[in-house]
Formats: structure tokens, C-alpha cells, sequence
């Protein structure tokens, strides 16, 4: 099997991991939008196709009912 990844994408988005949870730092508009989102995907089922906990994984990440 051959892996498909890009050692720059891994490098940048590792320098940024520590900030990224962070709701009042760099990235804090997304964590504005995520609710958003989250009922967005929620109200379109996207969630459908996905089987036990997946589905519940995601909407616990995201906010969403269980």
C-alpha cells in the first residue's frame, strides 16, 4: 500500500496543533462557526451513512444531539 502524505502539510499543521483547540486564540473564528456547522450537518443527516459510533463521535465533537 502506498502512503499518500505531504511531510510540509504534516510539519504545518503540526506547529499549529497547540493553538488550535484554543476558543479565544488564532482560530477562534472557527470555533465561532463549529455550532454552526454542527447543526448544519445535523439538519442535512450527513450523519446517516455512518454506523453506531461514528455518528455518535461526531456529534459529540461537534455539538450535536445524540
Amino acid at each position: 500500500m502506498t502512503q499518500n502524505i505531504d511531510q510540509h502539510e504534516v510539519n504545518k499543521f503540526a506547529e499549529i496543533a497547540e493553538n488550535w483547540w484554543d476558543p479565544t486564540g488564532d482560530f477562534k473564528p472557527l470555533h465561532v462557526i463549529n455550532p454552526l456547522r454542527a447543526n448544519y450537518i445535523n439538519q442535512k443527516n450527513i450523519c446517516r451513512g455512518f454506523k453506531g459510533s461514528r455518528c455518535w463521535l461526531w456529534r459529540r465533537a461537534f455539538g450535536g444531539s445524540s
